[in-house]
Parts: C-alpha cells; structure tokens; sequence
C-alpha cells in the first residue's frame, strides 16, 4: 500500500503563470531488434520507447455496452477526488462522456473545490491514463457553472517519455503545464488540451458536481466484449501507509492479515480486461492540510493490481481503464533499485482492491480517532463488495498508429538513463542560459519526432521482437498492446 497524494503540491491559487513545455532534446531511436532494421509498424525517428499507458473510457464508450461501464472510477487522485461514469455515447466521431465528480475541498488562506477529469495521472508505479482533447461543461445541482472555473492545470500527454522516477512521490511523473484562467471555446466550454490526468478549481465548497466532457476521437480500434466474470471481495487488513485511516487500520489488525486474490478465466481472444469496483466510503490520502475535515468522508479509490503468482504483484491500479493481460510490470516496492521494472507477461491472478473501509459502511469518527465499538469492526470484516472483469478483444483499425516497445520506470530511473538506451555518442542539450520562467519547469522534456511515411501497412503484423510494445496514436493514447516473446 503506497501513498496516494502528492507530498510537495503546490498552493494552487498562487500558480498564475503559464508553464511551457521546454522541448530541448530527442532520445536516439533504439533499434530494438538489433538488426539496423526498423521492426514492423515502427517509424524512423520515434522515441525509443514509452510506458504503458490504459485504454481509456474514450475508446470503451459506443463499443461496450453501456451497463456494464456505469459507476466505473475513471480518475483518482487524493488530492482532487474522483469522477465516476455516468452515461455515454459515440456518434461519428463525436463521443460524449457524462460523469459524476466527488471533489476534494480547501480552505484557509483560500476556500475552494478541486477535481480532475478523465485522464488519469501516472504516479510513483501507478499507471497513467491519456485521453485526447475534449471541452468541458461543469454543473452543480443541474445547474451549469462552467464559467465559474477559476483555474486549469493538466499533465502532459503526447509521445514523451516521463520526468520524474516511481521512486517520486510528487504529482506525476509527467510534466505539469497551466492554464490560468481555463481556455475557452466561442460556446463557453472549457477547452481540456490532451492530457494524463488535470486539476480545476472552484472558488467556494461546491457539492454534487457533474461534468460533460465532448471529445474529438476518431475510432482507430473496434472493442469487443467478449464476456465477464464477477467477484466478491471485503476490506484489506495489513501492512502499508494508511494516511488518515492509520486507526482504522490498526484496529482492524485483531482479525489478523487480510488481502483476497482471484484466479481470472478469461475467454479465448481476450486481450484486455477493464475492472468496474466500486469506491471506498473513505479517503485516507487527501492532505490533512487542506483542512477540510469532511474530505476524509468523502468517496475515493484505491489500489488494485494484476499478478503472476500471489506474491508476484503488478504495478498499482487505481482507476478503472482497459490493460493488456499479458502486459504489466512487477510493483516498484518488489523491484527495489531496479531502473527499469521487470515486465510480467502472464498475469492469471487479480489481487482485490485494498480498501480499509468496504463499500456499505459509511465513515465513522471513531475511524481516524479510535474507539471503534466491537460491532463496527465486525461489520467491516464482514460486509462484502463486488467487481466486475470485463474481458475485451481489441482490433486495430488506424493505419497510422506507431508501433514503440514499452518500458516502465523503476525507483532508480532518471532521466539521464533514457538517453542511455540510445547511442553512447549521443549528445546532451546545450545548456544555455534559463530566463526565470524557466526554472519552475523542468530542464528538458523528450519530445520525439513522429512522422509517417508512404507505405505504411494498414494493420502491421503482431511481430513480438523487440517488443512487449504499444500502438500510440500523436495524442500519446495506447490503443493497442503486442506483448513479447
């Protein structure tokens, strides 16, 4: 169990100036064959490689149905809560998400109401989520206040490799750009660029948000479901950072270690699995100085995980969003010191969602305070959740989708070990002189430089060398996986 807020978040109403992206380098394409010969589907000149990234809702909606995506978590952060799915629909290219948004609230120096959107941010191990641009209309009680938004910041999507390690606690391993005010369109919408995750903020406590976001998205994959398997699971009890719930879990040591695993039976065909659980009653993890007592009640998500045998575990999840079976990368907590996290290729086993407080039990005081009566505790051992595995076919459809391997950075990455994947001869950014825009954004940021040419096959062939790899679109999605020997 990790942390799951940022330590270092910055006082959001201090940020007024724009960050920009300081493009100062290209990583050296590797050549993952060996063979001085691009691989199938691969393009000259592209990044050398990428992390795994989930399949957003995006792609899902129109194509599954739709009773089986409702109250799915799409985004989480401790910081700015989570939205869960409403409604949807795909018309042309033209797709529409509803969502329901359960904020997290400030107050001090300044009272305000921060949430996310459907992105998701890729932090310490956990695993991003790109979605192309869309506009935004925000609602409270029914009732559009879209123009009320007061500030809009977002990660950076696109074909960029991170900046930052699983060892960092901080926001994202992936670049903060902000725009303050929020952008937006002859409508009034707020325009939300392509991202990994966003933060807006509201001035004032607002409740019973709701949100609808329009997005451009041509279809470049067909989804099919090709069937479901559902388990029942209860409250995690053991070891791990607990944040404001330490008591609760302390408390509950007494029924001795709990953590359920599954075994998954996929069908025939089934590459991808998205997971629908429900929240948690609790959030642990929203800093306690956003001094806001009533964020610790409100709903939240937590860690799942895929795994190669029960203690073999993936990286953490904490949304719900379709990922490859047969691609995952162990826990950065069992991979200590490695630069890069072993790949799992075979992940027959579902590790259940760690949450202290089941579903079903409405927070109690006693919870973070102490004193839980012996009835309360028994309860939340015993009440039971349930969460759906939805087992998806995934096709390609765009020809124009990169082929790129895939790797996922461990606790000892650094930049500077990207530009080791490529030539040694490869040379460093001048370093010349930084106006003071400059030193609030991160020194270099590796752009790749993404072109295709005449000739690309329409569906390249499932080719595993050099592979496991990813199909990315320019928005950075990964919208399909082809897993390694």
């Amino acid at each position: 169990m990790k942390s799951m807020f940022p330590t270092s978040l910055k006082i959001l109403w201090t940020l007024l100036t724009v960050m920009l992206i300081n493009a100062t380098g290209v990583t050296a394409a590797e050549i993952p064959n060996g063979s001085g010969a691009p691989i199938a589907g691969q393009v000259a000149g592209q990044v050398a490689w990428l992390e795994p990234r989930g399949l957003s809702i995006v792609e899902l909606v129109g194509q599954v149905p739709e009773t089986k995506l409702q109250g799915a978590i799409l985004s989480y952060n401790g910081a700015f809560g989570i939205l869960r799915y409403l409604s949807g629909s795909r018309q042309g290219d033209k797709v529409t998400v509803n969502v329901s948004i359960h904020p997290r609230w400030m107050s001090g120096g300044w009272t305000g109401t921060l949430f996310g959107c459907l992105g998701q941010p890729g932090r310490i191990d956990h695993w991003g989520v790109t979605v192309p641009q869309s506009t935004l209309r925000l609602f409270e009680n029914g009732q559009e206040i879209t123009d009320q938004l007061t500030y809009f910041e977002y990660f950076a999507a696109g074909q960029i490799q991170p900046i930052k390690s699983a060892s960092d606690t901080s926001d994202s391993r992936y670049p903060e750009i902000v725009v303050s005010p929020p952008q937006r369109d002859s409508s009034g919408a707020v325009i939300v660029p392509a991202n990994q995750g966003c933060q807006m903020t509201l001035t004032g406590i607002h409740d019973n948000l709701t949100a609808t976001f329009v997005v451009d998205a041509p279809q470049a994959i067909d989804v099919t479901l090709l069937g479901e398997e559902s388990f029942t699971f209860h409250s995690y009890i053991g070891g791990g950072y607990a944040g404001e719930l330490e008591s609760l879990r302390s408390q509950m040591e007494r029924f001795g270690a709990r953590h359920e695993k599954f075994t998954l039976s996929p069908p025939t065909g089934s590459e991808f699995i998205f997971v629908n659980y429900p929240p948690t009653p609790a959030d642990a993890y929203t800093p306690a100085w956003f001094n806001v007592p009533a964020n610790v009640a409100q709903p939240s998500s937590g860690t799942y995980r895929l795994a190669t045998n029960v203690n073999t575990l993936s990286s953490d999840h904490t949304g719900a969003y379709a990922m490859p079976l047969q691609g995952q990368w162990r826990d950065a907590d069992q991979a200590g010191g490695s630069v890069y996290l072993p790949y799992l290729r075979e992940n027959p086993i579902l590790a259940a969602p760690e949450y202290f407080l089941p579903a079903g039990v409405p927070y109690d005081p006693c919870m973070t305070g102490g004193g839980c009566s012996d009835g309360l505790l028994q309860q939340i051992y015993n009440t039971p959740m349930t969460m759906t595995v939805l087992y998806l076919s995934v096709r390609r459809t765009d020809p124009g989708l990169d082929r790129i391997p895939l790797k996922q950075v461990g606790p000892s990455w650094s930049p500077g070990a990207a530009r080791m994947v490529g030539s040694a001869q490869e040379p460093r950014p001048e370093a010349g002189p930084r106006s003071p825009l400059q030193e609030t954004i991160p020194p270099s940021l590796f752009l790749p430089l993404v072109m295709n040419g005449p000739g690309t096959p329409s569906t390249p062939p499932e080719d595993p060398t050099g592979c496991p790899c990813g199909w990315f679109d320019q928005a950075g999605q990964m919208l399909d996986f082809t897993p390694g020997p």
